[in-house]
């Protein structure tokens, strides 16, 4: 397993982040990092979850957000535990993005 970042853009309505997270919860997977702010665009909120995850588990988590009614946008990837911690060390491994089918 490798860490694993998630970036989610949301409607800004009440619920969603709930939403979200549940769908880690469903899984069995731990959250270790979770940031939540406003979006550039107004009326979205974007969410930054982090954990650790293999590249399966990467698309069923990506196929599974996209499925949730107020997600518009999904783009999870597998990166290196020293650039969770600030390291300038790259390149990710694997980019998984896409859009939800409602927006």
């Amino acid at each position: 397993m490798m860490n694993c970042s998630f970036d989610v853009v949301a409607e800004d309505e009440y619920g969603a982040l709930a939403r979200i997270v549940g769908v880690f919860a469903s899984l069995g997977l731990n959250i270790e990092r979770l940031t939540a702010f406003p979006s550039e665009r107004a009326g979205y909120t974007d969410v930054r979850v982090g954990l650790k995850a293999d590249e399966d588990m990467l698309r069923t988590l990506s196929r599974k957000l996209r499925r949730i009614v107020n997600v518009v946008e999904v783009q999870g990837r597998l990166e290196p535990l020293e650039e969770i911690h600030g390291n300038p060390i790259s390149p990710l491994s694997e980019f998984i993005e896409g859009s939800a089918a409602s927006y």
